[in-house]
């Protein structure tokens, strides 16, 4: 599922499901706006799966604030959502959930206290991708871990300019990036694009 402004900004108010029930997987989610994108609280998108779950991105030339859930958790032995711990990280069939990615980025971003990104799995977690060309704020749970015996998915919070995490519950441990901005497209190697760039 795609949704884009072209002229404005973006905010989702309410639940946004793209659920795989019983066996099947999850459907993506893709937002986008020139403006900002905005998860108010209680809202959630949701695109968890019990085959496997995919992912959610987010991309805005402005800000990103999350006050709301994003889940994108892999599960097995589920039906309607529920998770059936029946022993062991795999299903009879050796077949195991595996967390889907979710990947945002603006100009700041912002993840609210009662913010949270999900993306646990029973085969391993996702990968969880925040880059902010300015300001990045975290004060929300980031939860990439595997479940069950499960590896561990990643957590990898970018920032331009300033990064304040301090109030946040990251699993596994956050691997903060701060590359240089670039000064011209690519360069340096691994820049940050500037805003506008």
């Amino acid at each position: 599922m795609t949704f884009v402004s072209d002229a404005g900004n973006v905010t989702l108010s309410a639940n946004v499901q793209t659920r795989g029930a019983s066996i099947g997987d999850a459907g993506d989610q893709a937002y986008g706006a020139s403006g900002s994108v905005t998860l108010s609280k209680g809202a959630a998108l949701d695109a968890s799966g019990c085959g496997g779950a995919w992912g959610i991105d987010i991309y805005t030339e402005g800000d990103v604030v999350l006050d709301g859930t994003v889940d994108v958790t892999g599960v097995r032995g589920c039906v309607a959502g529920t998770i059936v711990p029946t022993g062991g990280s795999c299903d009879a069939d050796d077949f195991c959930g595996a967390g889907g990615d979710i990947s945002l980025q603006g100009r700041a971003l912002t993840l609210a206290s009662s913010g949270k990104l999900i993306n646990r799995g029973t085969d391993s977690g996702g990968a969880t991708s925040l880059t902010a060309r300015t300001a990045l704020e975290v004060h929300g749970s980031m939860n990439a871990a595997g479940t069950q015996g499960g590896e561990n998915g990643s957590n990898t919070p970018t920032y331009g300019t300033t990064a304040n995490m301090s109030r946040s519950t990251v699993s596994p441990a956050a691997a903060v990036l701060h590359p240089p901005i670039c000064i011209a497209p690519g360069e340096p190697e691994g820049c940050l694009e500037p805003c506008g760039g």
